[in-house]
């Protein structure tokens, strides 16, 4: 799959950085007190995800990769991190798929981008 402009892939959605329906969602559920503190762990959480998940490409030790992508996926989701979450799948399911390595490095290059535009967009997460 090649890229595409404004670092999607071609021929998939541009999902959003986050979808602010989920994250009102979590406010109404836990407290906007809670919900400061769960952003930051989220941060701090793909932060080093994005050190671990790196260094296992480094070392090619491609299981771990997927391990670490599933679990920063079920994260991002889960607060809605669209973009995060969908391109971790990708990462997931290309390991697990043994998809070639042209793919699985088409979505590693998207990875380190959409990492920093998802922290950007968590940090500027205004809760009321």
């Amino acid at each position: 799959m090649a890229m595409g402009a404004k670092g999607k892939l071609k021929g998939e959605a541009v999902l959003p950085f986050l979808d602010h329906a989920i994250l009102n969602q979590l406010v109404n559920d836990v407290s906007k007190e809670a919900m400061t503190s769960l952003l930051l762990s989220l941060h701090t959480e793909i932060a080093n995800t994005y050190i671990k998940l790196q260094e296992c490409v480094a070392q090619e030790d491609m299981a771990k990769v997927a391990l670490y992508a599933h679990a920063l996926k079920s994260a991002a989701g889960g607060f809605g991190a669209m973009r995060l979450s969908n391109l971790c799948n990708m990462i997931e399911e290309g390991v697990r798929t043994q998809s070639s390595q042209d793919v699985l490095n088409s979505y590693l290059a998207l990875f380190n981008d959409v990492v920093v535009e998802t922290q950007a967009a968590l940090a500027a997460v205004k809760l009321q």
